[in-house]
């Protein structure tokens, strides 16, 4: 099963106000893809991938909408910067530690995030789904 959701929409209409969102989730069995399409990763990139991620863990809401079920408990959520350009050090430096930030906050709830590596077009995306989240 795969699902994905356009993060502006359904933010729209469960009338939830979290800040800063990445632009899209797809969902797996026990997968969340987190995505955040941009022309070239910057710093603010990051932050809309890290304040979904908190904003999924803190909305009952948003979690039911998106997972359609009860417990957010082992599911691993991974972050992807779709963008044709090379990643700069300093960007992934900052969401390396940002993620590690989020897991050591995330221990005992049962939920990881991952990063992946970057998606450079909508094959690389597919291909990237398609491994991990079987």
């Amino acid at each position: 099963m795969l699902k994905v959701f356009k993060l502006d929409d359904v933010y729209s209409k469960l009338e939830i106000s979290c800040g800063k969102r990445a632009d899209e989730v797809i969902i797996t069995d026990d997968k969340v893809f987190i995505v955040e399409r941009t022309g070239r990763a910057k710093l603010e990139d990051i932050r809309k991938l890290i304040e979904t991620i908190n904003c999924i863990m803190g909305n009952e809401r948003l979690q039911s909408e998106l997972l359609r079920r009860s417990s957010i408990k082992g599911i691993t959520m991974i972050v992807i910067i779709h963008s044709p350009r090379r990643i700069d050090s300093e960007v992934v430096d900052k969401l390396r530690c940002d993620v590690s930030n989020l897991n050591r906050s995330l221990r005992g709830r049962g939920v990881s995030v991952r990063i992946s590596r970057r998606a450079s077009c909508y094959e690389d995306l597919r291909v990237i789904v398609s491994h991990c989240g079987s």
